[in-house]
């Protein structure tokens, strides 16, 4: 993915486990049984419609409260330092100069 479209590694890890959480999410609304699991209840394709809208309202509220707290984690951080490095730095390297060496064994990648 990240050849093809320029995506960085970060955010298509991000992207990739978005995307099958959220089809975690649907799935367990259209699928779920009784007869696998008592306690709960029936999915789409056992003729519950309203356990797909019950996992839709669960997999919105879930983005919406993690945005909400990333952004304020990073405003919290953002007072006491910085949160992006220099281009300095970043056209050094980050292993050079946050953690003071080299990466990968000097090897040009």
């Amino acid at each position: 993915m990240k050849v093809s479209s320029g995506i960085s590694a970060l955010v298509a890890a991000l992207v990739i486990g978005g995307i099958g959480g959220i089809w975690g999410g649907l799935a367990t609304g259209i699928f779920a049984s009784k007869a696998i699991n008592s306690a709960g209840a029936n999915g789409l394709i056992y003729g519950n419609i309203n356990l797909v809208g019950i996992q839709l309202i669960a997999i919105v509220a879930i983005i919406a409260y993690s945005a909400i707290m990333t952004f304020i984690i990073l405003k919290v951080i953002s007072i006491f330092m910085s949160l992006r490095v220099t281009s300095e730095e970043e056209m050094e390297g980050l292993d050079v100069s946050l953690h003071g060496e080299e990466a990968y064994g000097g090897i040009d990648i």
